[in-house]
């Protein structure tokens, strides 16, 4: 058995069970540890209550179950000679939160998964399965007219995360979002922006277009659709967020570009495993 740490919010959810079904899918049991929702009530465990995803619960005695005696000895054996945790791939730290891709994640036989995993080739095989598990639920009619309005016209999204990321993540500002929606209208002229934030205030009065749209009413468990609204434009200018990154790629509109910042965190000066071939880093 994988056991796979589920945590944080919706964003990081995603990424986390993305490489578990990634791992399902080369067939291989697989079960979630959900103990982190247990401490922190604060934050929704959106794959079950928004996505109605089945996440498999590891339980405790499931969990010690891969810590078995014996394979605690044979794992110890292992690391002494080779220097390689094959119990155990774990990224903790903030620096690793978007280390390189780590290939050991997928070939494990048995052990527990606790990190972010955030990249697409942790799961890139199996998009089409991915795509498919991550469908919204019906939308309220108010999105449904603003989406219609994104398909019919070409439409930007704009991601802002700002509020929780104080000292934590770069707070994004205009040096980074005025020349990426410079580059789209230059490149497709009569192009509406639709901004999403946590700080739509900020928003107001930081960003100035003539056709921008501030969307400020998915709020709380309805925050997804925030999501959903940004995969119904025709190009994405994301945030150094998960959840805009998810906006981006389930955007499949043909001939879609995405915009990404290259200041994504403090730590890494470049992170190539995070963003996808296609994408433009500014």
């Amino acid at each position: 058995m994988i056991i796979v740490h589920i945590s944080q919010q919706l964003g990081n959810q995603m990424f986390q069970y993305a490489l578990g079904r990634q791992l399902e899918m080369l067939g291989k049991e697989v079960k979630y540890c959900l103990k982190y929702y247990d401490k922190h009530p604060e934050h929704d465990l959106a794959l079950s209550g928004f996505f109605h995803l089945d996440l498999p619960k590891a339980t405790e005695e499931e969990i010690q179950a891969v810590w078995d005696v014996r394979s605690r000895i044979v794992n110890r054996v292992i690391k002494k000679i080779s220097g390689v945790d094959r119990m155990l791939i774990q990224e903790l730290s903030m620096e690793c939160i978007v280390r390189p891709f780590n290939r050991r994640a997928l070939t494990m036989k048995q052990g527990i998964l606790n990190g972010y995993w955030q990249s697409e080739k942790y799961f890139s095989q199996i998009a089409d399965v991915i795509y498919k598990d991550f469908k919204f639920p019906e939308p309220s009619l108010r999105n449904r007219e603003l989406g219609k309005e994104m398909s019919d016209n070409l439409s930007v999204s704009i991601h802002v995360r700002r509020g929780d990321y104080n000292g934590l993540y770069p707070l994004l500002t205009e040096e980074y979002y005025e020349p990426a929606m410079t580059y789209f209208r230059e490149k497709y002229g009569d192009v509406r922006f639709y901004a999403f934030s946590n700080d739509i205030a900020w928003c107001r009065e930081h960003l100035q277009a003539e056709r921008l749209t501030y969307v400020d009413w998915n709020t709380g468990t309805d925050s997804p659709y925030d999501m959903w609204l940004m995969t119904q434009c025709k190009h994405n200018i994301i945030a150094n967020s998960t959840f805009s990154w998810w906006g981006a790629w389930l955007n499949r509109n043909e001939g879609r570009e995405v915009i990404a910042p290259k200041k994504w965190d403090f730590y890494l000066e470049e992170h190539p495993d995070l963003y996808c071939p296609d994408w433009i880093v500014l």
